[in-house]
């Protein structure tokens, strides 16, 4: 069965890759997926679809890391998505907690940046480790983020390197959301 903190969270995307921008209309959710990574896993229900994507080689199973795109209905905001993931956290990990990042807006939207830390997943008995990037789009809300499902961890010892923040943190300042009605926010 699969288990992940946020499998519960099965939404729309409408996502477009930096290789398949062919005249993007309206608004869109642009999102590079990695090198090595592919989809494992997409679910539509009838408030959207969810889209997984994991290392080659790796199952939606058995995964050590995994970038989730999803979108809400757009009635959706930044702050009641943290403050529902902050409650979902504190129930579902020991010791589990969310850190929110000062944002603002970015292309003329509402973000929100913060990260997830699940020091023991008390479904798994394993860690996992969150970066959320959240738009406040005006036909839905945009969530991607990136998760490493990791060994059990103390808050003081998270086991992440240097490297992944030098290398996720600039991935998910990346993603963004253009509209190709809106003449400040058109996409490329």
């Amino acid at each position: 069965m699969r288990c992940t903190l946020m499998g519960w969270a099965i939404f729309l995307i409408s996502a477009a890759s930096a290789g398949a921008q062919e005249d993007l209309v309206g608004e869109n959710l642009i999102v590079r997926i990695p090198a090595g990574y592919e989809l494992a896993f997409q679910q539509e229900t009838g408030q959207g679809t969810m889209s997984e994507f994991i290392p080659k080689g790796e199952s939606v199973d058995e995964w050590s890391e995994m970038i989730t795109i999803q979108l809400f209905h757009p009635d959706n905001k930044n702050a009641e998505f943290h403050a529902r993931l902050d409650s979902l956290v504190k129930q579902a990990c020991e010791d589990g907690s969310t850190h929110v990042t000062p944002t603002g807006e970015e292309n003329g939207y509402p973000v929100q940046v913060f990260q997830m830390y699940c020091p023991t997943n008390l479904d798994t008995g394993m860690g996992e480790v969150t970066f959320f990037k959240t738009i406040e789009g005006k036909d839905k809300f945009y969530v991607v983020q990136k998760a490493w499902r990791t060994k059990k961890y103390s808050e003081d010892d998270i086991p992440l390197t240097e490297d992944d923040f030098v290398r996720w943190i600039p991935y998910l300042k990346d993603v963004y959301v253009c509209d190709s009605r809106a003449e400040n926010r058109k996409c490329p």
